[in-house]
């Protein structure tokens, strides 16, 4: 998805608010490490969300690899607070369902906030008060 809508500097800052495709990258490299798909994790053993224990003490993998890649989905979450587009408008877009598109949002706006925290200013009280 990201292939067909970032096709130039002038898309990427409609669709994201971020200034050019260089950027959106930078941002995806430096939030990349904070994101581990459980599909990508295989010592992770999980019981009832996303293994199944049986008594044979082997654990089995009960999903598939998401159609979503991780740029898709920081697409999918850039979209969402740039736009203000709804889940089911993005699940239209992306070819998912509404449930994933809320559980991508979730996930990615609290590692965005974890990454980018140190470079996005916030005024205290005084600040907005004195303002």
């Amino acid at each position: 998805m990201v292939d067909h809508l970032l096709t130039s500097d002038r898309k990427t800052k409609f669709y994201t608010g971020i200034e050019n495709l260089q950027s959106f990258c930078n941002v995806h490299d430096i939030c990349k490490p904070y994101i581990m798909n459980k599909w990508q994790d295989p010592k992770r053993t999980l019981l009832g969300g996303g293994y199944k224990r049986n008594f044979k003490k082997k654990v089995t993998k009960l999903w598939r690899k998401p159609k979503l890649s991780s740029e898709d989905k920081l697409l999918l979450t850039l979209m969402k607070l740039h736009l203000g587009l709804m889940e089911e408008d993005l699940a239209h877009h992306f070819g998912t369902s509404t449930t994933h598109v809320s559980n991508t949002f979730i996930t990615r706006i609290k590692v965005l906030s974890l990454v980018l925290r140190n470079i996005v200013f916030v005024p205290n009280q005084g600040q907005l008060n004195f303002t």
